[in-house]
């Protein structure tokens, strides 16, 4: 192969090397227990140490790419671990019901009610004055 194909061959290795890795880094931790902070690094330096080697047992690009891909896994985890990046794909945080403040509109909405406490529900155009007595007691 040359050009592209080369290079799809090795980053299909390393992608390969890098989830493989991460299945041994949580293998790892998980049999020798995350109790303390230097147990999160067994795991780290183990995948890490192997895909160094692994070039050396697996001659060509299939070794160099999955040895990429491991030593990857490997110095990534450790730098999480560290502290020095929050983690990648990390989902977004979205404030709770603790940061919510139920705050009067500026302006009237259309078909809305508005509670004895000042807060607005949209959308009550055609409901009952029973049933906005309900949702009133749930603000």
């Amino acid at each position: 192969m040359s050009g592209i194909g080369d290079t799809l061959e090795m980053a299909l290795f390393a992608a390969g090397g890098a989830i493989v890795g991460e299945f041994l880094i949580n293998t790892i931790n998980t049999a020798v227990g995350s109790g303390g902070q230097q147990n999160d690094y067994v795991g780290d330096g183990v995948v890490l140490a192997a895909g160094l080697f692994i070039p050396a047992m697996l001659k060509g690009s299939i070794g160099q790419g999955i040895g990429l891909g491991m030593v990857a896994a490997g110095a990534l985890n450790m730098v999480e671990d560290a502290g020095l990046i929050a983690g990648v794909m990390a989902p977004p945080t979205i404030a709770g019901p603790a940061n919510y403040v139920n705050r009067p509109l500026r302006r009237p909405m259309l078909a809305g009610y508005t509670t004895g406490n000042g807060a607005q529900i949209a959308g009550t155009g055609g409901m009952n004055t029973r049933s906005l007595a309900a949702i009133e007691s749930m603000c």
